[in-house]
């Protein structure tokens, strides 16, 4: 069993990273492997709703989204950390579609700040920090 978790805050090596990386770890102690992969700062395009996935298979955009969904199958289950900023909105919903196509769970983390933040679907593991 291995488990993909997604960074996908703009900060390589910010809270979501460290609230992911403490997932990785407990995963790892109950001898799951993972891998932790950072969507970066690249622009992801939002949903056009052109409908060209149902004819392509894939996004008609070429950015992270279809690079990470081409590597889903290699995972039994996903974890999306997100950034606050809420710019990876089409990253975490085609990653839900796909994982809900291929029957795997998906839970989302989101790392909250002093702020805090809205909790959005499926949401089971949450970490707050103070600047």
């Amino acid at each position: 069993m291995k488990v993909l978790l997604i960074n996908g805050s703009p900060n390589e090596h910010g809270c979501t990273f460290t609230a992911l990386s403490e997932v990785a770890g407990a995963l790892q102690k109950r001898g799951i492997g993972t891998e932790i992969f950072w969507v970066g700062r690249k622009a992801i395009q939002g949903c056009a709703a052109c409908m060209g996935c149902t004819r392509i298979g894939r996004c008609v955009f070429n950015d992270s989204v279809n690079e990470l969904n081409a590597r889903t199958e290699e995972f039994s289950a996903l974890v999306i950390g997100e950034a606050l900023q809420g710019v990876y909105a089409r990253f975490s919903t085609d990653c839900f579609s796909r994982a809900a196509e291929s029957g795997k769970g998906s839970p989302e983390l989101v790392s909250c700040h002093a702020g805090g933040a809205e909790l959005r679907q499926r949401s089971t593991v949450s970490t707050s920090t103070s600047r």
